[in-house]
């Protein structure tokens, strides 16, 4: 099997667990909204705590949805409040504020929006792992949609240019290859129709410099098709400052 066969291969299999998800859990997320996110892969679903002292903690690759929706306040306790704190960096605690946030906004990534015309982009999943040339792995932190046109979001805690660029170009001509079942794992995310149009966006989300009312690197990455946003975090909470909207790419 090709490295592209087995990326396709892999997608189909998280489109079927993230109908599952619709199927068998929308309902206890919707009640525990902006507590819990549940995440689709490959080899199962993920139960993940968004509590701003246990980000992103949880359980991966758990097959029997039925059982998690009968015991989900036991195994939700266990896993993502009564359980070790880890490691809460600034990335896992920036990506589960902005995924509860999304989730209590009817999935608008409210603090991503500049303020326009436009409405906020929509969040639809998260860390969906692929396999890459030379044995890698391509992560996206978050995928989104802004109206039709899917959207790949870079989360850093460092102002690592190069990479975070190499990152998100990498991940969107990802998407933009296999844009027909994108569409598909949108749609059952979604629980709508989707037909993405491609070319995806491409958004980098870093900490904003002291000092600075825009970014300084806004204009540099805008050359490149990439959108910044810059955060501070204050407490258990975050600010952003959006820069502004690019023009759409053909």
């Amino acid at each position: 099997m090709t490295i592209r066969e087995e990326q396709r291969d892999r997608l189909r299999r998280t489109v079927e667990w993230a109908r599952k998800i619709g199927d068998q859990l929308e309902a206890i997320r919707d009640r525990h909204r902006g507590q819990v996110h549940f995440r689709p892969s490959s080899t199962g679903v993920s139960m993940i705590g968004l509590r701003p002292d246990r980000p992103q903690r949880g359980k991966s690759r758990i097959k029997d949805l039925g059982r998690l929706a009968n015991d989900f306040d036991r195994i939700f306790r266990e896993y993502c409040v009564d359980c070790d704190q880890g490691r809460p960096t600034r990335e896992k605690r920036l990506q589960s504020y902005l995924v509860a946030e999304a989730y209590r906004s009817d999935r608008r990534l409210e603090h991503l929006h500049d303020g326009g015309d436009r409405l906020p982009p929509v969040f639809v999943t998260d860390e969906l792992s692929l396999p890459a040339d030379g044995g890698r792995r391509l992560v996206c932190d978050i995928l989104a949609l802004d109206g039709d046109v899917p959207s790949v979001i870079e989360l850093k805690s460092s102002r690592q240019m190069k990479r975070l660029v190499a990152q998100v170009e990498g991940y969107a001509a990802l998407v933009d290859e296999h844009i027909h079942l994108f569409s598909e794992l949108y749609s059952a995310i979604l629980g709508r129709e989707v037909e993405l149009v491609p070319p995806c966006q491409r958004w980098i989300v870093w900490p904003h410099p002291e000092g600075h009312a825009c970014d300084p690197k806004e204009g540099e990455l805008a050359t490149l098709g990439i959108r910044v946003v810059g955060y501070t975090e204050i407490g258990d909470r975050f600010t952003f400052k959006a820069g502004r909207p690019l023009p759409r790419r053909l």
